[in-house]
């Protein structure tokens, strides 16, 4: 007995003063408030398992206090602390690129038609109008972004939830299907009696924020979708005295767009069908070049009808269109949990111009 009563002697001395600490706020709840500003919502739950709400009032060497509606309390043993807060930096994160993106391809590719329109001399305007296109997008984009970031933030600010903050949650890794995807697809167009000459390759780059059943995100793309031939006059003065002699152009038609759009996924496993919807600007651009002289041809007495075409010079030229269109379809991604990559098909009908088109998806998600 004499061996071991000293030893629950001792024990009993180091403990008691322990517990007798753990009721007053420990060192980590004063790091964890030291940022708070009084008044910030605030939940706690202390170790009997009661949980109180309110606003924190300040803490001292023996308690937090926080004011209810009508009265004020102090804490003492501090299981776990939650703070309520807005979702500003998520919205920040979603509306820069979301309205960055668009901004800068739409500006971009609407300042290069500009220029290549005006042109006199169409070989020689390829440099300036790229740079001319590169630093209107640049602008546009960043107005856009930061237009997007402070909608986003106001957006996210009226979202409120409960965030815990004592103790420090272990991060777990966020689940697969929330993780946010860069997704790119290069695609082939289908487009009804299309020259192929043209070209019908294309690339689609779009940023998916995911949730539980559907991603939203922006999404610009760029598709060639053929050529068409057209009876092309050159006008004299007056301008109803047409060339006898006209040519046939080929017209090699590319189709950008930068739109908004929107997937649901009925299920997040590995294997994700989707359906899917865009909506957006749509600029066209038909580079039409002389071909050939067309002497059975007939002449043009009323100007462009059909397929005619009347132009005021003889050069390559090159045509501008704007538009507004969408387009929907289905696919499907491979997502396998553990990685950060995610392969996919997809298939797209289109709308103004129509053409469907065949994708081959890659992502990368974190």
């Amino acid at each position: 007995m004499r061996y071991w009563m000293p030893g629950v002697l001792l024990f009993l001395w180091g403990t008691a003063p322990g517990e007798a600490q753990q009721e007053a706020p420990g060192h980590g709840i004063r790091e964890t408030v030291a940022s708070l500003r009084i008044g910030t919502q605030i939940r706690i739950r202390d170790r009997s398992g009661t949980v109180v709400q309110g606003r924190y009032e300040g803490i001292t060497a023996s308690e937090l206090s926080l004011s209810e509606p009508g009265e004020r309390r102090q804490v003492t043993a501090i299981d776990s602390l939650w703070v309520r807060g807005g979702s500003a930096k998520k919205g920040v994160l979603i509306g820069a690129p979301s309205a960055g993106i668009p901004s800068a391809l739409f500006i971009g590719f609407l300042a290069a038609g500009i220029s290549e329109t005006l042109c006199d001399d169409p070989p020689d305007c390829s440099a300036d109008g790229s740079a001319l296109a590169v630093a209107a997008g640049a602008v546009a984009g960043s107005l856009g972004a930061a237009v997007g970031a402070g909608v986003g933030a106001a957006a996210g600010s009226l979202v409120r939830h409960w965030t815990l903050v004592f103790p420090a949650a272990a991060r777990t890794p966020r689940p697969h299907w929330r993780r946010i995807m860069l997704h790119y697809a290069t695609t082939r167009a289908s487009v009804a009696d299309a020259d192929p000459r043209g070209g019908l390759r294309g690339g689609r780059l779009g940023l998916w924020f995911p949730f539980r059943f559907f991603a939203i995100g922006p999404e610009v793309s760029y598709q060639r979708i053929g050529s068409r031939i057209v009876t092309n006059y050159y006008a004299k003065a007056p301008p109803t005295d047409y060339s006898p002699s006209p040519r046939l152009d080929l017209g090699n038609t590319s189709v950008m767009t930068a739109a908004a759009a929107a997937r649901i996924r009925p299920f997040g496993g590995w294997i994700q069908p989707y359906a899917l919807a865009s909506v957006g600007f749509r600029p066209r651009r038909t580079h039409f070049t002389e071909s050939e002289p067309c002497p059975s041809c007939p002449p043009a007495t009323l100007g462009p009808s059909g397929s005619l075409i009347v132009r005021t010079t003889v050069a390559p030229w090159i045509d501008w269109a704007l538009g507004f269109g969408g387009g929907f379809g289905i696919g499907v991604d491979l997502a396998p949990p553990k990685l950060p990559l995610a392969i996919g098909a997809e298939v797209r009908r289109d709308t103004n111009p129509a053409f469907v088109t065949i994708g081959l998806n890659l992502g990368v998600r974190w």
